[in-house]
């Protein structure tokens, strides 16, 4: 595994560069504006908001409107 100068692999910073495509694919692909998911990658970055995200016990308002519009495939 290649790691960089943080220790942290290429699989760690593709899935960094993943994550804020989940949020411009649902505004463009649904017209859904996902501020709070943006807002938590940027205060907490990619890993810890899909920590956040799938530990929770109650489902957050972005994946109800993507269950809602049948779109799961742009859920964490």
């Amino acid at each position: 595994m290649v790691t960089d100068e943080s220790g942290r692999g290429d699989a760690e910073r593709e899935f960094d560069r993943a994550m804020p495509n989940i949020y411009l694919r649902a505004k463009k692909e649904v017209n859904y504006n996902a501020t709070y998911f943006l807002h938590m990658l940027a205060e907490h970055g990619a890993h810890e908001t899909a920590r956040r995200l799938i530990t929770t016990t109650t489902p957050s308002q972005g994946f109800t409107v993507l269950w809602e519009r049948r779109r799961l495939d742009l859920t964490v």
